[in-house]
C-alpha cells in the first residue's frame, strides 16, 4: 500500500500568487503614477519648443511675437505659453481600468485642441503619446507585475 502524494512548494507558490495579486491591486495607482511622468515630458517638451515628434514648433508670426513681447511673454521658443493655463489643466487620471491624460478645464481642452489641430492657430501637435512615451509606459509597467 502506497502512503500517497505529498505536494511540496505550496507555501511558495501562495506566497507568489498573494504577491501578485498585491501587485494587480496596485496596478491603477501604478498607471497614474506613469502617465503622471509622461505628462511631465508633454510638458517640458512643449515649454521647450518641441511637439509630439520631435520637431520644432512652427514659430510665432511676427505679428504674434510683437504682441507677446509688448505684454512681456517669451516669444522664442514657441511654447504654447500665454498664461500657462492650459498646460497646467492637463493631468493624469485613473478612470475604470486604466488611466488617461486629459485637460481638467473644457477651456484648456478646447484650445489644446486648436493647437493640436492647426484650427484658427498653426497647428501644433503637442498633445498625444508618441513611441518614446509608449515604449516608457510598457517598460514602467511590465516591470510592476513579477510573473
Amino acid at each position: 500500500m502506497s502512503d500517497g502524494f505529498k505536494f511540496e512548494g505550496l507555501d511558495t507558490l501562495e506566497k507568489e500568487l498573494n504577491q501578485t495579486a498585491k501587485e494587480i491591486k496596485n496596478i491603477p495607482a501604478q498607471i497614474v503614477k506613469v502617465l503622471s511622468t509622461v505628462r511631465n515630458n508633454i510638458l517640458k517638451t512643449t515649454t521647450s519648443g518641441i511637439d509630439l515628434n520631435g520637431t520644432a514648433f512652427e514659430k510665432y508670426s511676427k505679428m504674434y511675437k510683437t504682441i507677446r513681447s509688448q505684454n512681456s511673454r517669451q516669444s522664442s521658443p514657441v511654447s504654447l505659453t500665454w498664461t500657462g493655463n492650459m498646460l497646467r489643466s492637463m493631468k493624469s487620471f485613473g478612470i475604470s481600468h486604466g488611466g488617461e491624460i486629459r485637460f481638467d478645464s473644457t477651456r484648456a481642452n478646447d484650445l489644446a485642441v486648436k493647437h493640436n489641430e492647426g484650427k484658427g492657430v498653426p497647428k501644433r501637435e503637442f498633445f498625444g503619446l508618441n513611441q518614446k512615451n509608449m515604449d516608457y509606459i510598457e517598460k514602467k509597467l511590465s516591470a510592476s507585475i513579477t510573473l
